[in-house]
């Protein structure tokens, strides 16, 4: 019998079409004679050979796509990255301090001015919305409370006389570029699953501000404050198996250095982003339920009582029959860099009510009419989405650094996992001393 001489490691058209020749020859030269182009019998071995060099073509890409140096498709390397540990594939605003201006009344003592009448200084709430030039609009996350001495200049303002008119008074607060949005989702019966999961319908979110659960069919949202509570709102997570974070104690110290605390955080959740841009918010597999446990003092011996949670190592889910409430943040990437004295219009603002008793309303209306703002400084830390060949480059270093830092590659990778509201550096670099 003869030796088949096909080469089963073949892979393209024409080593495959070469060796289907060979087996014929081998095993069917009683039938086929002549294996010139002009044959139709070429022409069904020919199609056969298409067909393996197509599969062994899909195979190869196929093969290729799982690995983070050789994936092709941004889909196939997004998912790599979020595998890798590596989340930050959206896009960054920008971030930028802007000097918001008023001008007030004097205060006279013994017929001389001697400073600005404090009774008109306005409180102005979070959610202020500024617009710069080329019509990128900011938002004031905080409030601005001209009140507080806190970044606060007070300048007199001077007649050709040289006698004081009035007082301009400047704050200078942090604008971020974007707007704050919110979504509301039902947690039905029959949607309570474990890792429930909702996707934000916005493909242009640069940050997950807070999100929160409301008993009922609830149409209006909790309050601004709510969504940063985590004593009542869901805390964002890397991983879902990280039960614990790390919370500042309260206090009027001014130090520096802050006095914190591990606490549990059973109400969690992940955001992940896919290709498209599209927000995915997933909370964890168990339902928020507590008991009692009865323990007693191995000093004193005494019972007291004590709430503890179930088994929650990947936390808990919104409860049946409640709305969940996400709040985000909405416009990022390098076009939302700003240059000085660009930002200068306020769109939007909401004035604390503040006592008016002895105030004039007139005056009352002409400082608030006064309000002006202005960039001093370049808005900066916005960032396109990360291009094929720097996600390709991050995510290599930020699976090496493993979340320690011990190399000066490792700060630069860890420093790439700065949550969005910090902005994004602009440039990295290192001196390593002997």
């Amino acid at each position: 019998m003869a030796q088949s001489t096909v080469n089963y490691l073949s892979r393209d058209f024409t080593s495959i079409k070469n060796d289907l020749i060979n087996w014929a020859k081998t095993y069917h030269s009683d039938k086929l004679v002549f294996f010139n182009d002009a044959n139709p019998d070429i022409m069904y071995l020919e199609m056969v050979a298409y067909v393996g060099d197509m599969l062994s073509y899909y195979t190869d890409k196929t093969f290729n796509e799982n690995f983070r140096t050789t994936a092709q498709i941004p889909e196939s390397l997004v998912r790599i990255a979020n595998n890798l540990g590596f989340y930050n594939t959206g896009s960054v605003d920008s971030i930028v301090n802007v000097d918001v201006s008023i001008t007030v009344p004097y205060i006279v003592n013994n017929g001389n001015p001697v400073s600005p009448d404090v009774r008109y200084y306005p409180v102005i709430l979070p959610g202020s919305k500024l617009k710069s030039s080329s019509g990128i609009i900011f938002e004031v996350t905080d409030g601005i409370n001209f009140t507080l001495d806190q970044n606060r200049i007070v300048i007199p303002n001077l007649d050709s006389n040289g006698k004081v008119t009035d007082f301009t008074i400047t704050k200078t607060v942090t604008a971020r570029a974007g707007e704050s949005k919110i979504q509301s989702f039902y947690v039905s019966e029959n949607s309570h699953n474990p890792f429930l999961s909702f996707i934000l319908n916005d493909s242009n979110v640069t940050e997950i501000i807070g999100v929160i659960a409301v008993a009922g069919n609830q149409t209006i949202a909790p309050a601004n404050y709510d969504f940063i509570d985590y004593n009542k709102a869901f805390y964002q997570v890397r991983a879902l198996t990280q039960s614990t974070a790390f919370f500042e104690i309260n206090s009027s110290s001014t130090n520096v250095v802050k006095q914190g605390v591990w606490q549990p955080i059973p109400n969690r959740y992940i955001v992940r982003r896919d290709v498209n841009g599209l927000v995915t918010i997933t909370f964890g597999n168990q339902s928020s339920t507590t008991i009692t446990q009865t323990l007693y003092s191995p000093v004193t011996g005494d019972e007291y009582f004590n709430n503890v949670h179930d088994d929650v190592d990947l936390g808990t889910l919104p409860p049946v029959n409640s709305t969940v409430f996400i709040k985000y943040k909405t416009g990022g990437g390098i076009v939302t860099n700003a240059a000085a004295g660009t930002i200068n219009k306020i769109i939007l603002k909401q004035f604390e009510a503040i006592d008016t008793t002895g105030l004039s309303g007139q005056t009352l209306s002409k400082v608030r009419n006064s309000l002006t703002v202005n960039n001093p400084l370049d808005a900066s830390g916005g960032r396109d989405v990360p291009t094929m060949e720097e996600l390709r480059e991050i995510t290599g270093k930020t699976f090496a650094a493993q979340d320690r830092g011990v190399t000066p590659e490792d700060i630069k990778a860890m420093v790439k996992l700065m949550p969005p509201k910090y902005g994004s550096p602009f440039r990295m670099s290192y001196e390593v001393k002997p």
